[in-house]
């Protein structure tokens, strides 16, 4: 098990934006299928929200287990070669949660962040609440959400091989 997340402190969190966005400006003419495929990240994960967003209204409410109470997210690469490339706002910092705490951006109402400034498992991550949920609602809500997390876990592998083979 990893001690903390990725690019915890600040000093880390600032350097590998700074190299990302070096390597964007430097590679800018090599970048074009890793940026159609980050912006096609970002409009799925933007249709895919009105979908979640009721999916968790109706799952999370009575769980007793809530996953922002007791999992432990971080962006990961792939999700900051999204921010860069689509044009999206860079996090602050790296998502930081003291034991036994819940995640900080959850609040009363769910979590404080837009779905797309999410670290991307927020959205991937289907409990076993919600898969029933899901289970019982309409079939075609449920393949329209299959076909959109495989679409974006798919984009997802092909921009980091197209974002790494930009670079060599």
């Amino acid at each position: 098990m990893m001690a903390s997340p990725p690019w915890s402190s600040p000093c880390e969190w600032r350097e590998i934006n700074r190299c990302i966005r070096n390597w964007v400006e430097e590679r800018t003419a090599g970048l074009e299928k890793a940026t159609r495929l980050a912006v096609a990240i970002r409009h799925g994960i933007e249709d895919l929200d009105p979908l979640m967003e009721a999916l968790c209204k109706e799952a999370c409410p009575q769980c007793p287990a809530s996953c922002c109470g007791i999992a432990r997210v971080w962006f990961d690469f792939k999700d900051l070669i999204t921010f860069h490339l689509a044009g999206l706002p860079i996090p602050g910092g790296q998502i930081h949660r003291s034991p036994g705490a819940a995640c900080p951006n959850l609040s009363s109402a769910g979590c404080r962040l837009p779905r797309p400034f999410r670290p991307y498992i927020c959205t991937w991550y289907l409990c076993p609440s919600m898969k029933e949920a899901l289970g019982t609602t309409d079939p075609r809500r449920r393949a329209h959400v299959d076909r959109l997390m495989t679409d974006l876990g798919g984009y997802r592998r092909a921009l980091e091989t197209a974002f790494i083979e930009a670079l060599l």
